[in-house]
């Protein structure tokens, strides 16, 4: 009975020394996971921006991706939106263990003054004066000038990743060129541009909405229908794009045809204009115009671009999609063009950028082909920066908080009851 009794004891407190061990090793492997599900989503975290650096785009909550590391158990799943600073959130799961991480990021502006001149197929030069960097992905034709010599370098085969206009349209506005180009838009636009009645008065005091000379082709802009109007003096006005939304806001203009040759474009990056009753509110910011569609045509950008905004970063940009040849002759002007409609692929028709007679440029000249001519100089790097920039795969990093999101519903995570 004693050795019964005995062996009954030791049984009991083997079971408990069992369970304990259980209990802790259960434990400790739940933290294991806890812990590498962590690790798992910030890993994800780091796959997001790396695509972004390399791809230029990043995979929306719609599409999001999943993945793992070499070696290790569990997936992650992330996703980001289309905002710059842009929101990434990553979900590490391990063991049936869900931790979800979100993250700010940034990118740099394609405007932030990298270089003076880039073409992603090749850049033309012609002994002009550039203060700052010149660059291709492929090809610099001719020299600056020797006085510029010591203020500018010239780089080739730079491998510089820009993204193609069409996706940066699709980035920008929610269903891309075909928001820009929607009826609706382009009335907006119209509605939003405003005309001198005399040259003679402070503008400010004698604005009127151009509609009336935009009654036919709303989506083009000539020398004929700005000369029409009583000075042959356009203002756009500045406006917050929202990028979330489908409609059309201030600021952004789009036009299938682009024909500027003697008329002036003024840019009321300050809001000078909210001074007359006959302007919509606006905030302050640089006014884009949009050159699209499948017409047949070169344009021209040959007219004096005026900002009211001494702020470089509300000074104007210009997106030139279409496969063919946008010239600018300004004598001044401050800004950014952008036509790039290949890319770094070069596999369809280029855009090609030919600056004529621009003199003291400040900013940025970037397409597919780029060509200076030999009256062109004083072109200078300037950063021009904007938050409602497209951004570059340059620079793209951390720019923000780092949470942790508890999932809804997930339970909890540790067998005493516990998620931390």
């Amino acid at each position: 009975m004693s050795a019964l009794a005995v062996v009954a004891m030791m049984s009991l407190l083997m079971s408990g020394v069992c369970l304990l061990a259980t209990s802790h090793a259960d434990r400790e492997q739940r933290e294991a996971d806890y812990s590498m599900a962590m690790q798992i989503a910030e890993a994800g975290i780091n796959y997001e921006i790396n695509y972004y650096a390399v791809n230029n785009t990043a995979h929306l909550s719609s599409a999001p991706y999943t993945g793992s590391v070499a070696g290790e158990s569990g997936t992650f799943t992330v996703y980001s939106n289309s905002t710059n600073p842009t929101l990434i959130s990553s979900s590490g799961t391990v063991g049936g263990i869900v931790r979800t991480v979100q993250v700010t990021v940034s990118g740099s502006s394609i405007f932030n003054g990298n270089y003076a001149v880039f073409g992603t197929t090749s850049v033309t030069l012609n002994s002009n004066t550039i203060t700052g960097t010149v660059g291709s992905n492929v090809t610099v034709a001719g020299s600056p000038s020797s006085s510029s010599s010591s203020t500018c370098k010239v780089k080739s085969s730079c491998s510089d990743n820009y993204d193609t206009c069409t996706n940066i349209c699709n980035k920008q506005f929610a269903n891309g060129w075909s928001t820009l180009s929607s009826s609706t838009c382009v009335n907006n636009q119209c509605s939003h541009t405003m005309c001198l009645i005399s040259s003679w008065q402070p503008y400010w005091n004698c604005l009127q909405p151009c509609t009336s000379v935009w009654s036919g082709s709303k989506s083009t802009c000539t020398d004929n229908q700005v000369n029409a109007l009583p000075s042959g003096i356009v203002v756009l006005l500045p406006g917050d794009t929202n990028t979330s939304s489908s409609t059309h806001f201030t600021g952004d203009y789009y036009y299938s045809t682009c024909q500027l040759k003697n008329c002036t474009v003024y840019c009321d990056s300050n809001c000078n204009a909210s001074a007359s009753p006959s302007c919509p509110a606006c905030s302050p910011g640089p006014c884009r115009i949009w050159c699209g569609g499948s017409d047949n045509t070169d344009d021209q950008l040959c007219t004096s671009f005026n900002c009211t905004s001494s702020q470089t970063s509300c000074q104007p940009r210009c997106f030139y999609d279409k496969p063919h040849t946008c010239t600018i002759t300004q004598s001044s002007c401050t800004g950014g063009i952008y036509a790039v409609h290949c890319g770094k692929s070069g596999t369809t028709t280029h855009s090609s950028v030919v600056c004529s007679g621009c003199k003291n440029t400040q900013g940025t000249v970037i397409g597919d082909d780029v060509t200076l001519s030999s009256n062109t100089s004083g072109v200078a790097a300037a950063n021009i920066s904007h938050p409602t920039d497209p951004t570059s795969a340059a620079g793209f990093g951390y720019a923000g908080s780092w949470t942790e999101m508890l999932a809804p519903g997930a339970g909890k995570v540790f067998a005493d009851g516990s998620n931390n």
